[in-house]
C-alpha cells in the first residue's frame, strides 16, 4: 500500500474511503445500478451529521453527467439543491432524499438500467 505522512491535526480516522475529521467525514463510494427503479445509492446517520455535500459522476455506455448536491435536514425532512450539473446528451438521472429513522438515505432514479455512481460525500456534524 500506499504511505501518508506528516501533521494531520483534527483527523481521526484515515480509513481506505473515508476520512475523519473533529467536525466532519469525507466518503467516496462506486455504485453500480441494475435498473431503472430508484435506489438508496448512499446513507448516513442524521443524528450524527445535519448537512451534506455530494460531488457526483455518472456514466452510462458513452454518455456522462456530473452534478453536485447539497443538503440539510431537521431530523425529519430533507432539503436538497441540485446544481453545477452539465451532461452529454441527456440526464443520467434524478436525485431525491429522505429520512427514515435516523439513517438519511441519498436515491437515485437512473434513466438507463446500468450507470456507474461514482460520488464523494463530505458530511458534517450536528
Amino acid at each position: 500500500g500506499d504511505t501518508i505522512s506528516g501533521n494531520f491535526t483534527g483527523i481521526t480516522n484515515l480509513g481506505a474511503n473515508t476520512v475523519t475529521h473533529t467536525h466532519s467525514d469525507r466518503t467516496t463510494r462506486t455504485f453500480v445500478t441494475a435498473s431503472t427503479a430508484q435506489v438508496a445509492i448512499d446513507n448516513f446517520s442524521s443524528t450524527t451529521y445535519r448537512s451534506a455535500k455530494y460531488y457526483v459522476q455518472m456514466t452510462s455506455g458513452v454518455s456522462y453527467h456530473v452534478i453536485e448536491l447539497s443538503l440539510v435536514h431537521n431530523g425529519t425532512t430533507v432539503y436538497l439543491s441540485q446544481y453545477g450539473e452539465i451532461f452529454t446528451g441527456t440526464s443520467l438521472g434524478t436525485f431525491d432524499a429522505s429520512i427514515t429513522g435516523s439513517t438519511l438515505s441519498l436515491f437515485l432514479t437512473a434513466t438507463n438500467s446500468v450507470t456507474t455512481v461514482k460520488m464523494i460525500r463530505d458530511v458534517i456534524n450536528i
